[in-house]
């Protein structure tokens, strides 16, 4: 029960954060009215340089390295850990259950930490290689924004 209410959470999670960033995405250039109408997009407000950041990108072969090594580590760990956690004489069927249970925990670990590892690298790399001329040629015209 607690899996299917659990399953129920994530699919209504999911098309929450799809309709949110959807309409974030639609209004997202254009600056807010004091009534909380959106107004037409400015033509002529200087911006920062773009970035690769809104790119969307694969990423590639490390991400499917990393997720079948967990695949295979977990599932060598639960195998393990089942064989050595059960008294007296283990089931084949037991150890079956435990390496699939370990391989897919695995997977999904290791998939998650170098997904958002290789995101947060990207974006610190775009954040942190911007040259300070760059910033400074750009200081002029974000000091001559109305406040």
């Amino acid at each position: 029960m607690v899996g299917v209410i659990l399953l129920a959470l994530s699919i209504v999670a999911h098309v929450s954060g799809n309709a949110i960033g959807t309409r974030l995405r639609a209004n997202g250039d254009r600056p807010i009215r004091s009534r909380g109408a959106f107004a037409p997009p400015a033509e002529s407000l200087p911006c920062a340089p773009a970035t690769r950041l809104s790119e969307r990108k694969t990423l590639g072969w490390p991400i499917v390295i990393a997720t079948f090594g967990g695949l295979i580590a977990g599932g060598a760990g639960g195998g393990f850990w089942t064989v050595l956690s059960m008294p007296g004489s283990v089931q084949p069927a037991a150890v079956a259950v435990g390496v699939i249970a370990f391989s897919f925990l695995g997977g999904m670990a290791a998939f998650v930490t170098v997904a958002f590892s290789l995101v947060l690298g990207s974006a610190m790399w775009q954040a942190l290689r911007h040259p300070a001329s760059e910033s400074a040629r750009m200081r002029p015209e974000i000091e001559n924004l109305p406040h």
